[in-house]
C-alpha cells in the first residue's frame, strides 16, 4: 500500500514551510519572544542604573529590577521617607530615557509610618524620539 501518491511531495514540501513559518513566527514575534526580547532590554537599563540608585542615601530601601508584567518592563518598589524624594527619584529614571515602561511601588514613610502608598505606571515608553507622557496613578495600596 502506498502512503504516498503522486502529489506527495508537493503536499510534504507545502507542510515542510508551513511547519518552517510557524517556527519563525513563535521565535521571532510569539509574545514569549516580544516578553523575552523587552526584558532584555529593561536589564540593560537596569544594570546602568541601579549603582547609582544604591549609591544615594535617600533610595536606600528602594530596588529596581525587571518585571514581567506589561510584556517585560521595569519594576521600581520599595519606600521613600518623603514626596520629593519620591518624585526625585521618578525624575531621575525619567531622566535616562527608560526603555520600557516602568511600574512604581513605592510607599512614603514617616517616623516607621506608612503615610501613603501608590503604584505609578508610565502609560507610554520613553524614547528619544517621543514626547514624554505624565504618570497616571493607576493603583491606591
Amino acid at each position: 500500500m502506498k502512503l504516498i501518491k503522486k502529489d506527495g511531495f508537493e503536499v510534504a514540501a507545502l507542510l515542510l514551510i508551513l511547519l518552517l513559518v510557524i517556527a519563525i513566527w513563535v521565535k521571532t514575534s510569539s509574545p514569549m519572544a516580544t516578553q523575552a526580547k523587552n526584558r532584555a532590554f529593561s536589564a540593560v537599563f537596569v544594570d546602568a542604573v541601579k549603582p547609582s540608585i544604591m549609591a544615594d542615601k535617600r533610595f536606600s530601601d528602594v530596588t529596581i529590577d525587571v518585571y514581567t508584567g506589561n510584556r517585560g518592563s521595569i519594576l521600581v518598589r520599595g519606600s521613600v521617607s518623603s514626596d520629593r524624594i519620591r518624585d526625585a527619584l521618578i525624575h531621575f529614571l525619567d531622566d535616562r530615557y527608560p526603555p520600557r515602561p516602568i511600574v512604581y511601588q513605592l510607599q512614603i514613610l514617616k517616623e516607621s509610618e506608612i503615610v501613603g502608598s501608590e503604584t505609578y505606571l508610565f502609560s507610554k515608553v520613553h524614547a528619544i524620539d517621543q514626547p514624554r507622557e505624565k504618570r497616571v496613578i493607576i493603583e491606591d495600596l
